[in-house]
């Protein structure tokens, strides 16, 4: 299970984890980290350039 480290430090088997660390554990370490739930995001479709044909065809429905 992941967990986010609030303390100042927190050493587990001689690695250093400072506040707001990412840790993956299934030890219990009380109240020096607490659970962490990923957010998945949304990827919004990026915005492309228009191709000459699309802006010809644009230009030819204004001029009608």
């Amino acid at each position: 299970m992941k967990y986010k480290v609030v303390v100042g430090t927190l050493f587990i088997n001689g690695v250093k984890y400072r506040r707001g660390d990412i840790i993956e554990t299934d030890e219990d370490f009380g109240t020096r980290v607490e659970p962490y739930n990923e957010v998945i995001k949304e990827e919004k479709p990026k915005r492309r350039r228009r191709t000459k044909a699309e802006m010809e065809a644009a230009s030819d429905e204004q001029d009608s």
